[in-house]
């Protein structure tokens, strides 16, 4: 069975499209807020997203059509021969045109030239979040499964009206009625059958297709699932297929903010066990919660797909050096020194203050007054991963790298890092780190650059996990960031970074490494992770995202034993730092049953029980690895129970 994909795509950012529809917005009289709100037409590259994902768990789509006003994405590959662009005049009246309806344009969906019997629909804002087969849509004998939701909706509205208009055509034509709404997700049809929907009811069609804006009387494409049934060639499903829902089961509330539901890309694709969902941008979203869109696709679908090709811009600055700020007045000053004196003069320093509240952002604008390279963006405790995603996203340099706000690096970092990447052609540049220590100097070696050399990971796969994970040693190609869509996990304070690099290194064709200190990491205890060590248990959601991303690259079973080294070491590591907070090692250890593989859990419990000193009531535990399922317990307010580093 042959099966094609459709989409319809549109760049509502376009200058040219914004033009002709204030035009004929302005020609059309008063229209219902919701045919003309910007949330119908803003994308965020969510098409790009929604291909990785079809390529991932689809490969058996036949064809794939994207039906547009003659705009093309930027980063579409239209070379690949699995893509066609559509544009409305191949399958539209001329003078229905322009349109800014998508129930019009849906209309005329038949009329795409060589779409086969068997195709799915879907907007750009719909994934497949797991494998999926044809049988997920079709039964044996070629009839399409119906996903539609028991009728739900309580508020007037334009969308309430259509669907109502549509369901008393059926119920009059046919005696049928269905108190079923659309589920917004990726549907499936047999063109034969909307053929003759559309053949019934030719003249509402028709006016339909004739509509420049969404209006009441119109024939949504809800109905062709309603004639589906009446005609029992459709057969009525339960709804498996997308849950828009938070993970404790309530119902989403469109006002709450985005990151509530996509901020963990776990939430979505782990804890929903869905098989598709629906970002389902709309008008009550935030302006700070539509930047966070892409960051979380980003995260879910890292790796890009066939249907993308690399756009190579012309840059402003040689390097973007990305700075996030946050209560860093005690250090700022001797890092930004270490920026502005770089001997590369053609660089920008983007400095991203996340809300602090001492003298950070003071400094900040006496900084860029006295140097027009430093530029100052706000937002409110975003996270260290979200600030470097602004930055990536406002970036002008060729190459981007991170520099935390209590570091500092040497005077020629970007000059040398800048030449070296340039000359090999390579991807990513990793140089090596002194980590300032109270009680001395550590020296670190990235990727065994005591050399220079270049590499690729699978060159390093035994001790790839055995390397710290981060940013700031890295200078990385912009135009290669920007084809990827690497981004880091925003709203995390800890391993925000580890899924950001490992989908890097694993997909960098170059990697140019440099046997150069040039990274000065200065430990201290006024960051915010140092403070606040609940956010340690963060790291149980950077486990299960990376196992789902290694398993995306199909490389978890190569990497599988240096990962699971990983996870061990550093869940001792978190066990340490919660210090004697029985309830949070409690949840860390529940947590990791949860994430990790048996015997890795029971390696973890063995390296605690070495480490540390179980006791009750003073005793020691007689089954020390058993400390997992012991409770806090405490007599007149003093603990029975104590977990305290061996001497």
């Amino acid at each position: 069975m042959k099966i094609d994909l459709v989409y319809l795509w549109c760049d509502g950012s376009d200058e040219n499209w914004l033009k002709e529809k204030q035009y004929y917005q302005a020609q059309s009289g008063q229209l219902d807020i919701n045919a003309t709100d910007d949330s119908r037409f803003v994308q965020h590259d969510e098409l790009k997203f929604s291909l990785r994902s079809v390529e991932l768990y689809m490969p058996w789509i036949n064809h794939i059509f994207i039906v547009t006003n003659g705009q093309i994405p930027q980063w579409l590959d239209t070379n690949n021969p699995k893509i066609s662009i559509v544009t409305h005049k191949e399958i539209m009246p001329a003078d229905a045109l322009p349109t800014f309806n998508s129930n019009a344009i849906e209309a005329c969906i038949p009329n795409i030239p060589n779409l086969s019997e068997h195709f799915l629909y879907a907007n750009d804002d719909m994934f497949i979040s797991g494998s999926v087969e044809e049988d997920f849509f079709f039964a044996s004998d070629g009839r399409p499964y119906v996903f539609l939701n028991p009728y739900n909706i309580t508020k007037d509205s334009l969308y309430s009206r259509q669907i109502h208009y549509v369901q008393n055509l059926i119920k009059e034509k046919y005696g049928e009625y269905y108190p079923l709404e659309p589920h917004h997700n990726i549907d499936a049809y047999r063109l034969s059958d909307v053929k003759k929907c559309i053949e019934a009811f030719k003249d509402k069609f028709d006016k339909t297709a004739h509509q420049r804006f969404r209006e009441q009387e119109t024939m949504q494409r809800v109905i062709w699932s309603y004639y589906a049934l009446a005609h029992k060639c459709g057969i009525l499903a339960s709804n498996r297929v997308s849950r828009r829902r938070h993970p404790d089961g309530k119902k989403v509330n469109p006002k709450v903010r985005i990151s509530q539901y996509f901020g963990r890309p776990s939430d979505v694709v782990d804890r929903l066990k869905s098989k598709l969902f629906c970002i389902n941008d709309g008008e009550n979203l935030l302006a700070d919660e539509r930047m966070q869109i892409k960051w979380v696709l980003a995260s879910i679908f890292p790796f890009a797909s066939s249907f993308e090709k690399m756009i190579k811009h012309q840059w402003k600055y040689q390097v973007s050096v990305i700075v996030p700020v946050f209560n860093a007045e005690r250090y700022l000053r001797r890092c930004l020194d270490s920026l502005i004196n770089q001997s590369l003069q053609n660089i920008e320093i983007i400095c991203v203050n996340d809300g602090s509240d001492d003298g950070s952002l003071q400094i900040l604008r006496e900084y860029a007054a006295a140097d027009e390279r430093i530029k100052i963006l706000s937002f409110e405790k975003i996270g260290p991963g979200g600030c470097r995603n602004v930055g990536i996203d406002a970036a002008q340099g060729e190459y981007i790298c991170f520099v935390d706000a209590d570091d500092y690096v040497e005077k020629d970092t970007c000059c040398k890092s800048y030449t070296k990447i340039k000359e090999s052609m390579a991807q990513v540049l990793s140089f090596n780190v002194l980590e300032i220590l109270p009680h001395g100097i550590k020296k670190g070696i990235f990727f065994g650059g005591d050399t220079e050399k270049e590499i690729v990971w699978t060159d390093i796969v035994a001790e790839l996990f055995d390397n710290r994970l981060c940013c700031w040693h890295l200078l990385i190609s912009h135009n290669y960031l920007n084809y990827q869509n690497f981004y880091f996990s925003a709203n995390r304070y800890y391993g925000e970074e580890m899924l950001f690099m490992v989908p890097l290194l694993l997909s960098a064709p170059k990697i140019k490494l440099l046997p150069d200190f040039f990274y000065h990491y200065c430990r201290n205890n006024t960051s915010l992770i140092a403070k606040d060590m609940s956010a340690r248990l963060q790291f149980l959601n950077t486990v299960a995202e990376l196992k789902r991303v290694l398993n995306t690259k199909a490389c978890y079973k190569v990497l599988k034993d240096g990962f699971n080294r990983w996870c061990c070491k550093y869940a001792v590591y978190v066990y340490d730092d919660l210090s004697e907070n029985l309830a949070q090692r409690q949840i860390l250890c529940k947590g990791l049953q949860h994430v990790l593989e048996n015997n890795i859990y029971n390696a973890f419990k063995k390296n605690v029980t070495k480490i540390f000193q179980i006791k009750i009531l003073g005793l020691p535990l007689f089954k020390a690895t058993e400390f997992d399922i012991i409770r806090k317990i405490s007599f007149c307010g003093i603990p029975l129970i104590s977990i305290k580093r061996k001497k």
